[in-house]
């Protein structure tokens, strides 16, 4: 069963071909793969981000305005399915809280984008559900982009590592129509070939041989947010749209 409700720090790091297979190489020797994994290959995930119109989530966290932030998706890992997680990641002071409820996804649409309260289903967590129907009563909500990218996941080896979590996430992609998940993960490049976002997710500190092996290839903590670039590259591309407009205009 999915862990539905948890609090966790999440330290990430941009790592080439090479950090890769070298990292790579010794977390699947000292972790468990997650049950995604289990074929030692790479599996999909895509997300629906939600927004208000003018963007208020993303530009607060892009802005990184106040301490609070948090995002809202929705979240399949078989585009073929009618099931999906719906999401909300609230982040304060760099600890990140996580709590989702599996749902169907027109019963997610409709609550998010409608503020319709799903029949009650034996899969869902009422607690997460109600939480999101409020905010999406609060405020007007759209779905804004679709986020896919391809993983894989581990977990801690053993039981003096039951919190540990690592994954590397590649060719990640974007679009901001056709947003239905069912509709597959197809979508423009978010990050340049070759390059992968490990990211290391752990309730206290960071195990020393992680740290090791993270010193030892020479990799630093980066930020980076796929939304948070995504919605960066949106506003540029828009910024040249009606930039190319206006010079036309004055032409």
């Amino acid at each position: 069963m999915a862990i539905e409700v948890f609090s966790r720090y999440e330290l990430k790091f941009m790592l080439d071909q090479e950090r890769f297979d070298a990292i790579h190489g010794e977390i699947c020797r000292r972790m468990r793969p997650d049950r995604y994994s289990r074929d030692g290959s790479f599996y999909t995930i895509s997300n629906i981000y939600y927004d208000t119109p003018d963007d208020h989530l993303i530009s607060t966290a892009v802005r990184h305005d106040g301490k609070y932030r948090y995002k809202l998706r929705l979240r399949t890992y078989d585009p073929a399915s009618d099931m999906a997680f719906l999401e909300i990641k609230k982040k304060y002071r760099g600890l990140t809280n996580k709590r989702r409820t599996s749902i169907l996804i027109e019963d997610g649409r409709s609550l998010l984008e409608r503020g319709i309260e799903p029949e009650e289903k034996p899969f869902m967590n009422m607690q997460v559900v109600r939480e999101l129907l409020e905010i999406s009563r609060e405020m007007t909500l759209l779905p804004k982009a679709l986020i896919s990218y391809d993983r894989r996941a581990y977990f801690g080896g053993d039981e003096f590592e039951p919190d540990l979590r690592v994954t590397f996430d590649s060719a990640i992609r974007f679009r901001r129509t056709d947003l239905e998940l069912r509709h597959g993960s197809y979508g423009s490049p978010l990050l340049e070939e070759g390059y992968y976002i490990m990211e290391v997710k752990v309730s206290n500190s960071v195990p020393l041989w992680i740290a090791r092996l993270l010193s030892d290839n020479k990799v630093s903590r980066t930020h980076f947010s796929k939304y948070g670039e995504e919605y960066k590259q949106y506003l540029a591309e828009n910024f040249q749209k009606n930039t190319d407009k206006y010079q036309a205009y004055r032409a």
